[in-house]
């Protein structure tokens, strides 16, 4: 098999070096004058085999349509089981979830500059997209809380969880899928951008575990400025908007909160090259004044590492609850993470968070701070713990994903009951982007 294999090439080359002879030849012979016979030092002749250089995988004509007026971000599926205990040792958490998410953008014009931005996923909190499916809810989980917490967070439990409250909190579970953001974007001078309707917020060079949940939403309008050329900055933003509506994911059920604003923020980031990207902001939200500040470094040269992010925020003055007169006062929090590819299917995730134990009052509820449900990031919460998040890519479309985290130290509110002391998560994710798209120009 092997012998054949070989003598066959070989042929094939002979061939091709054979040809070019054998046309020069006909050449010669068509020719009415003799030539001058060849210089016995005179090479022979040779030809030389250029491989053709391989042509670029075309997109499908349905897709090129596609990227023509959508601009697709995200389209994944993904379920886990998470084991949660609380700071009185409940096992309050012990089910499967699930999660759906579709963003992306309508575009009027080829360019993007003109469209309709949205965001849809499962979920019914503000920064819970997972909802559960099997193994017991928040109704289980919260009669677990009880049980085991303490005479003095028990009577803070039966002042604060109306019936409405537990009723709300109690539903997370279900396949409902809610459109969190739809809204105006365009860009009618370049480098000039608005945005109007149900918006993201804007993070910065910082993440969910200081701001504000991924999964999170506010109404209103925002201004970027995108050009560094002429203002320095990357970006400078503005902007008013109302955030709350904390158990109504579904932004065509709270529409006419676009009338309303009890959040504003202003916000400069920054870019040094391709190491640095840093961003400073000061956002005003019920009464409450905080400044955040992020810087994230590539740090390649560092073997082990690739990047750092280090992001600290500062809640200047005290505020009351919208519920009752009680006073939270002013805080600061820190966080740092550390990233690292290992290879081409191994990613791992790691650091430590330093919250607040009042930063629940941005919730203006005495319900979700007596339970420590804040406003960032839910993986992470209040107080001070560590956690690690690795990722095994099985294939172009399909990821392992795991999160572990456990808090260390006193929590110094008493009659509060932090529900995620430890919490170990587990499952996986679905791109579907990739599949439907597996040539797409942007993955």
């Amino acid at each position: 098999m092997h012998s054949s294999s070989l003598l066959s090439r070989a042929a094939l080359a002979c061939l091709a070096l054979v040809a070019p002879l054998a046309i020069h030849a006909q050449q010669l012979a068509l020719n009415t004058e003799a030539p001058a016979p060849p210089s016995a030092t005179a090479p022979a002749p040779m030809s030389t085999l250029v491989r053709p250089a391989p042509a670029a995988p075309a997109l499908p004509a349905w897709e090129n349509k596609f990227d023509r007026w959508i601009d697709l971000h995200e389209m994944d599926s993904s379920m886990r089981y998470r084991s949660v205990f609380d700071s009185n040792n409940a096992h309050e958490y012990n089910q499967g979830q699930q999660r759906s998410i579709v963003d992306g953008k309508f575009k009027f014009d080829e360019q993007g500059r003109y469209g309709i931005a949205f965001h849809a996923s499962t979920g019914k909190y503000f920064n819970w997209a997972y909802a559960d499916f099997m193994g017991g809810g928040n109704q289980k989980g919260f009669n677990l809380e009880f049980d085991k917490a303490t005479p003095i967070q028990q009577a803070a439990v039966q002042a604060f969880m109306t019936p409405s409250r537990i009723a709300d909190q109690e539903a997370s579970g279900g396949w409902s899928f809610y459109v969190r953001r739809l809204y105006l974007d365009i860009e009618p001078i370049h480098g000039i951008e608005l945005q109007y309707g149900g918006l993201d917020i804007d993070r910065g060079a910082a993440s969910e575990i200081t701001t504000y949940d991924y999964d999170g939403y506010i109404a209103g309008e925002r201004l970027l400025l995108k050009d560094p050329k002429k203002l320095f900055f990357d970006e400078a933003s503005v902007t008013y908007a109302y955030l709350g509506d904390l158990y109504t994911p579904n932004f065509f059920a709270r529409g006419e909160r676009l009338k309303q604003s009890n959040y504003h923020q202003f916000l400069l980031r920054k870019h040094v090259g391709k190491w640095l990207d840093t961003s400073f902001d000061y956002t005003w939200q019920d009464a409450s004044n905080t400044f955040r500040q992020a810087a994230e470094f590539k740090v390649r040269q560092i073997r082990f590492l690739d990047s750092v992010r280090l992001e600290t925020y500062e809640r200047a003055n005290a505020i009351s609850f919208r519920e009752i007169v009680d006073f939270a006062p002013g805080g600061k929090g820190l966080a740092v993470t550390a990233n690292k590819r290992v290879n081409r299917r191994l990613f791992l995730e790691g650091g430590v968070a330093l919250i607040d134990p009042h930063q629940a009052v941005l919730t203006q509820s005495e319900a979700s701070a007596t339970l420590c449900m804040a406003m960032n990031g839910d993986a992470y919460g209040l107080g001070k713990r560590y956690f690690v998040r690795p990722a095994i890519k099985l294939t172009p479309y399909l990821d392992l994903t795991g999160f572990y985290t456990h808090q260390f130290g006193a929590f110094s509110v008493h009659d509060q009951i932090v529900w995620n002391k430890e919490a170990l998560n587990a499952g996986f994710v679905f791109d579907i982007k990739k599949v439907l798209f597996p040539k797409s120009r942007v993955q």
